[in-house]
């Protein structure tokens, strides 16, 4: 991907996601046998699920932003702000950003991996701020969101909503559900328990909701989940002790993948809701008990 240059007239170090008006990030339309050289937009999405889950597990560790940009490689007709914005919501997702992170339009280190401008960097902070995912401060900078209670039973509403009626449609259309996905997701966060990484026994858990979804078939459910996924993560770490509150769950998933090996959809639904209530009621104590949570220094 071409670096993004292009920085406004108010780039100072003072300057927060509240400053200049961010670029807009053009669409060039592709005319047959020529690619623009800079249309703000990178090459088709490559990978299933899981292929995309592998990358992000295998990125874990080897270096905060470069990784998980590479991780992200490969996205769909994403502007470069969009696709900047990904690669946090997967650092969300796979626990590598923590309610309260800082986050600064100036970081050297993460503009470098994104290839981005500074203004480019303020527009996916900006669309993360819809999201809910991050808090954008006029002059204290940039954080990730600390949910609140009424924050947590809104994700698990739209989380049934989605699950759910992915699990009711594959149960109408058998054919066309392979649950390979959810299967490879369960064998992940096997491996990780046995190795005793809780991080990605939650990461695997959060892909294998993922694939449930995915079951549908519809891109824009599977956008939908990944917002939701991205705020249940951020709920996760509400739990002290991660490694009781994920291991029960680890035999539910390999008793779901069960299930829809046998085709037996409307079961792994209801055995689904049956979880989600579960799931909901345990981070509601770990929400209620758990201490207020630090501000973190404004990164520069």
């Amino acid at each position: 991907m071409r670096p993004d240059t292009a920085d406004g007239p108010g780039d100072g170090p003072g300057d927060g996601p509240g400053g200049n008006a961010p670029e807009r990030p053009g669409h060039v339309p592709q005319r047959s046998g020529h690619v623009p050289e800079r249309s703000g937009h990178v090459p088709a999405r490559a990978g299933s699920v899981p292929e995309q889950a592998g990358r992000a597990s295998a990125a874990r560790g080897a270096g905060k932003w470069a990784a998980l940009a590479a991780a992200n490689a490969g996205m769909g007709r994403m502007s470069l702000a969009e696709q900047a914005a990904e690669v946090l919501r997967t650092a969300i997702i796979e626990g590598d950003l923590r309610p309260g992170d800082p986050l600064s339009d100036s970081d050297p280190d993460l503009m470098a991996a994104l290839s981005v401008s500074r203004n480019t960097l303020r527009e996916a902070f900006r669309l993360l701020g819809h999201e809910g995912l991050l808090v954008l401060e006029l002059h204290r900078g940039v954080r990730v969101r600390d949910l609140t209670e009424d924050d947590l039973h809104d994700i698990y509403a739209a989380r049934r909503v989605l699950e759910l009626t992915a699990l009711r449609h594959a149960a109408l259309h058998p054919g066309a559900a392979d649950p390979a996905a959810v299967r490879a997701a369960v064998a992940e966060g096997l491996k990780a328990a046995e190795a005793g990484d809780w991080t990605a026994v939650g990461s695997a858990n959060m892909h294998f909701h993922q694939a449930v979804v995915a079951l549908h078939g519809s891109p824009r459910l599977n956008r939908t989940m990944r917002q939701l996924l991205a705020e249940g993560r951020l709920a996760f770490h509400s739990m002290t002790d991660p490694g009781p509150f994920h291991e029960p769950y680890l035999a539910r998933n390999k008793e779901i993948a069960a299930l829809l090996d046998r085709g037996a959809f409307d079961e792994a639904a209801d055995r689904m809701a049956d979880y989600l209530d579960q799931a909901e009621r345990q981070l509601t104590e770990g929400f209620r008990d758990r201490p207020p949570a630090p501000r973190r220094p404004r990164s520069r």
